[in-house]
């Protein structure tokens, strides 16, 4: 798994997987038959209640030891992959945006909030956020709420930095109305005086 370049913690989860599989069947995976890794699967959704993401992890760790460990490619290439749920975003309004803010009382986290929400930052872009990645000149806005407040989707798509429209259409559930000067949405809330 090492010399395929698989991440650590990557690593550790199709591990997790292949003991809860031996511990289910007691069995060499030699011994067991494709039926009992689909029941194996099953298990996993029903029995245990994973979620789509770990019986995913499940199920790639399954194939990945029948393909590369045990030969047992044909096999591996029998055991289904389960369908990946689709979850709705859910967008907050303007006021439950502010709310948030202001019930937020460590100073901190309430920074950190804002310059999440003003910039459309990502979970991963946060914590790993330097001092020398902001632009003070354009300071960066959140897409669902730029195109709430009718910037173009254009502009949002340039500003988020997406190489695919598609990406900034999912923030698209407003009307749309081109906008020549691009806002942030945090004018909004707190407009200026």
């Amino acid at each position: 798994m090492v010399v395929n370049h698989l991440s650590v913690n990557t690593i550790k989860g199709y591990m997790a997987a292949i003991k809860r599989l031996h511990a289910f069947y007691s069995l060499a995976p030699e011994q067991i038959s494709e039926d009992q890794l689909i029941a194996f699967i099953c298990h996993i959704k029903e029995g245990l209640n994973l979620s789509s993401v770990s019986m995913r992890i499940a199920v790639c760790a399954i194939k990945y030891f029948y393909r590369h460990i045990l030969g047992m490619t044909a096999l591996a290439e029998k055991i289904p992959y389960p369908k990946q749920e689709k979850k709705i975003r859910t967008i907050l309004t303007g006021a439950e945006t502010k709310a948030l803010f202001e019930k937020t009382t460590n100073i901190k986290h309430r920074l950190l909030l804002k310059l999440t929400y003003s910039s459309g930052l990502r979970r991963g872009e946060v914590i790993s956020i330097q001092l020398a990645d902001f632009d003070w000149k354009n300071m960066h806005s959140f897409a669902s709420h730029l195109l709430a407040i009718h910037t173009d989707v254009v502009t949002v798509q340039k500003l988020m930095g997406h190489d695919d429209i598609r990406t900034t259409m999912q923030y698209f559930h407003l009307g749309n109305r081109p906008n020549s000067a691009p806002r942030s949405p945090m004018d909004t809330i707190y407009p200026k005086s």
